[in-house]
């Protein structure tokens, strides 16, 4: 959850600019209806919240160590642990120096890094904190660029391969149209890659026509858009974080599953026909997710400061993995602060997390409260031996190696 302060503060200062140049925009609201209140209730399922066949768990295996040099931090919000030839890798982008670390994870070793240069004829630009990455092969790798909606493909010594602008309409700009991380990975599926967007405002007046999802075709160059808001989002008005969108992909169905945060369902695309079906999937630590509130606002009525307060003292859906290696699907929730911990700005940044376990038709089989202000839960990796969550900067005895704990499916 520490990125997403920074990324709060951002959508703030977003809304403040637009404020300044939005002008006769009219307050609109509707009232709420027993007809609004009824469609809303409708996404809620008792018995399939509380209610499950509780077989799996993610139990607590040991600590798996990487060390790190002198300019390296324990936080970072790009993340990628693939396997290519034999090979498992660990990698990470440094926000610090803008380098790619490349190690072995089999041997927790340090193997190279990468310079991904701010200017430039190999200059991918933006923010560090702000960039993203896949690692196709130690010698083609996708890097986004969430600040000036770019993306690239560079190989081992940084040297852009190719460049493809993002030249989306309004319905995906805001912040940036790109929103890709750890939280919010880049997958790259036949030729094609399908990358996160965000868009925070208040003046859509209809959210089925917001995608959330952009596909850009290598060769072609060519830009699309997939998984558009459901109807969910025109019953009410919700805070920033709950707008977004996470994606996971699953190889073995050809299936990209969405989990948006206000939503109890997951949203699934076939690749191969095009079709998009949803699955509800929630938790039972919650019953729902109330709106704001039932009444429209515009980004020029909008009470922020309440908002920010709502986005901490709600629940909501985060991240969708897919574990390949257990054929199964884990869907994280924040759980809501109270006014108390809300109060504390230390707390603020450290809720409580839990992983919704499903089986590969969408099942629910389990659910996993992690231990609370224990890890970065953003910074996390899948691999064989199970999925790994680092350790919060203070749960660290020194600065120049990262924990992670790994946990195992039970």
């Amino acid at each position: 959850m520490l990125y997403t302060l920074h990324f709060y503060n951002r959508y703030k200062q977003f809304t403040t600019i637009l404020l300044t140049f939005i002008s006769a925009i009219l307050f609109h609201c509707s009232s709420p209806s027993t007809g609004e209140q009824a469609r809303l209730n409708t996404y809620y399922q008792d018995e399939n919240s509380a209610l499950f066949e509780d077989v799996k768990t993610l139990t607590y295996v040991t600590d798996v160590v990487f060390s790190l040099d002198s300019v390296t931090p324990l936080v970072t919000r790009s993340i990628h642990a693939p396997n290519f030839n034999s090979v498992r890798y660990y990698t990470f982008i440094n926000p610090y120096n803008r380098e790619l670390y490349i190690y072995s994870y089999s041997e927790r070793k340090f193997l190279n890094k990468i310079e991904l240069q701010h200017e430039g004829p190999n200059g991918v630009g933006g923010d560090p904190h702000y960039l993203a990455h896949y690692f196709i092969s130690p010698d083609s790798i996708v890097i986004a660029n969430s600040d000036d909606n770019l993306v690239f493909l560079v190989n081992s010594k940084g040297e852009i391969l190719q460049k493809y602008e993002i030249p989306l309409p309004y319905e995906l700009s805001g912040i940036g149209a790109l929103h890709v991380n750890t939280n919010k990975p880049i997958m790259v599926v036949d030729g094609t890659m399908y990358l996160t967007g965000h868009r925070i405002s208040f003046n859509i007046e209809d959210h089925t026509t917001v995608a959330g999802l952009i596909t850009v075709k290598m060769d072609t160059k060519q830009v699309g858009l997939e998984m558009y808001r459901p109807e969910l989002y025109n019953l009410g008005t919700w805070g920033g974080w709950q707008y977004s969108i996470y994606c996971t992909y699953n190889p073995l169905t050809k299936t990209i599953i969405g989990s948006f945060s206000a939503d109890p369902f997951i949203h699934q695309l076939n690749l191969s026909g095009g079709q998009r079906s949803t699955v509800y999937a929630s938790s039972k630590h919650f019953k729902t997710i109330e709106p704001f509130s039932i009444k429209k606002f515009t980004n020029e009525t909008a009470p922020i400061p309440s908002l920010e307060k709502y986005d901490f003292t709600t629940p909501q859906f985060g991240r969708i993995v897919f574990d390949s290696f257990n054929d199964l699907y884990y869907r994280f929730a924040y759980l809501p602060l109270s006014d108390e911990q809300y109060a504390n700005a230390k707390l603020r940044s450290q809720r409580d997390e839990t992983i919704i376990i499903l089986d590969s038709n969408f099942r629910k089989v389990g659910e996993f409260l992690l231990p609370p202000r224990t890890y970065q839960s953003d910074m996390y990796f899948l691999s064989e031996e199970g999925i790994h969550f680092a350790y919060l900067p203070e749960k660290h005895d020194v600065e120049d190696k990262i924990r992670y704990g790994l946990y195992k499916i039970k």
